[in-house]
């Protein structure tokens, strides 16, 4: 019924198709998956990976890569270099790697990493895990419950829409700090040592400054700010029925209705 020239033809694709899930191709720099589980490993060029439809795993290794996952829940490294990672819809885990990265999620229950670097890492619809390691980071949080956590540097940290967790990290400097923003939702915000920004924004939140002199802001909602640290931090709860938890060397403290101060 067939030749023996469509034989191997028929073999020639199979095994094609087969190879491109192992794909670890030296000069290449454009790499596109099929609609099945993809492993890729790009260059120490700058590559651009693209997965198919599928549970694909997706290795930058160095240069400036770009890496897009599509449908699937994917795992994505862009290993050394300054990388754009995008995981696509699905439940993806995505890690930018070493270098200056930019990472982001999209609709589904992602988790973020930035390691050391100046990283920017959003996410998208869902419950998301950002994390960042050293650098000035900026991580912003998008519908649902995000958990935001920051690493050593100066960092902003943006909770979005959802009941969210903000940690800030250490600073780099005497004078550094983060700024944390909940925005909309019922959230958690926890600076660290540093000179933070702690804005609730609108919903019922629960704010602590840190170990240093902050600023910490309730905003619409009823919020409880623990500012008991030992430094002169300023205050304002914003609108609300708000408590606020004092030691005696704060250096201002407004629109507070209930202020506990130390016996």
């Amino acid at each position: 019924m067939y030749g023996i020239p469509a034989i191997r033809r028929l073999l020639a694709l199979v095994l094609t198709a087969s190879l491109v899930t192992l794909a670890t191709v030296a000069e290449a720099r454009r790499i596109s998956g099929t609609s099945g589980p993809d492993r890729i490993s790009g260059t120490s060029r700058a590559d651009k990976i693209r997965g198919g439809r599928g549970a694909d795993r997706l290795f930058g290794r160095g240069g400036k890569d770009r890496l897009a996952g599509q449908r699937g829940n994917d795992i994505l490294r862009g290993q050394a270099g300054r990388d754009r990672v995008n995981g696509g819809p699905g439940r993806d885990r995505v890690n930018g790697g070493t270098g200056a990265d930019r990472a982001s999620g999209a609709t589904g229950n992602d988790r973020l990493r930035g390691e050391a670097g100046d990283d920017r890492l959003s996410a998208g619809k869902g419950n998301d895990i950002l994390n960042s390691d050293a650098g000035n980071d900026l991580l912003r949080g998008d519908a649902g419950r995000d958990s935001l956590a920051a690493g050593p540097g100066d960092d902003r940290l943006f909770g979005g829409p959802g009941n969210d967790r903000l940690f800030a990290g250490a600073p780099t400097g005497p004078m550094g700090g983060d700024d944390l923003f909940g925005e909309a939702g019922d959230d958690k915000l926890r600076g660290d040592k540093g000179i933070d920004r702690v804005e609730g924004g609108a919903g019922n939140d629960d704010l602590t400054g840190g170990d240093a002199e902050d600023d910490i802001i309730g905003g619409a909602g009823n919020d409880r700010i623990d500012a008991r640290d030992g430094f002169e931090d300023t205050i304002d709860c914003g609108d609300g029925e708000d408590t606020v938890l004092v030691d005696e060397v704060e250096d201002g403290v407004i629109n507070c209705e209930n202020v506990i101060s130390p016996p």
